[in-house]
């Protein structure tokens, strides 16, 4: 069965960002620099991370300049990104920098995929291996009449107890493959199931607007 490997130190500022709007029952999150903006339920928490911290793993965040902690837990923090089968939904929002052009001649969809489980593996091709533990849930391609491109990709990963986590990534590139843009949400699989209006919320918000 598949298992991410590894332990997760990191640093956290524990703040909100953005502040709710008046009572419309959503947090606008937004990178105004990179022209990101989606908007999380008030029921969720976001919280900034700090990358700058030499302890955080790359496997974890890569390159990314930009990061949020999406979080429904009444205790929000990055321990609950680090458990195997989270009771509530739990992910990144982020941008980061393709820092080399041999980076980003090798970026393709597959490369993507894989960052849904640290960089590891491709989950797509997992999912067509016998007892990898991986299943796919579904999978589209993202654009934007800027010419942003990428995927959404949403599958499941049995445990070795048996337990079942599902996970929901999109990200995307711009037309330059300069900078990539990555929305990573997980739960336990029945916890997925009963907040899939909320994640669905999230990503339809997820917009990307970048000047000419």
């Amino acid at each position: 069965m598949y298992r991410r490997r590894g332990s997760l130190l990191v640093v956290v500022v524990i703040a909100l960002t953005v502040g709710a709007c008046g009572d419309s029952g959503y947090e606008y999150v937004e990178n105004d620099d990179a022209g990101l903006y989606f908007r999380v339920p008030d029921t969720w928490s976001v919280v900034p991370v700090d990358t700058t911290d030499e302890a955080i793993p790359e496997t974890l965040l890569q390159s990314e300049q930009w990061v949020r902690l999406l979080d429904r837990s009444a205790d929000p923090g990055l321990a609950n990104l680090q458990a195997v089968l989270p009771a509530e939904p739990v992910g990144l929002a982020s941008v980061s920098t393709v820092a080399t052009n041999t980076e980003r001649d090798a970026l393709d969809y597959v490369v993507l995929r894989s960052m849904a489980l640290g960089g590891e593996d491709d989950p797509l091709a997992l999912a067509s291996t016998p007892d990898s533990g991986v299943d796919l849930v579904s999978i589209a391609d993202v654009t934007t009449d800027e010419g942003l491109r990428g995927e959404r990709i949403v599958f499941t990963v049995t445990q070795d107890d048996g337990g079942l986590v599902t996970f929901d990534q999109t990200a995307m590139v711009n037309p330059l493959t300069t900078e990539i843009y990555r929305l990573f949400l997980k739960c336990e699989s029945h916890c997925y199931e009963a907040n899939r209006g909320e994640i669905d919320d999230i990503v339809d918000s997820w917009t990307i607007e970048q000047e000419d």
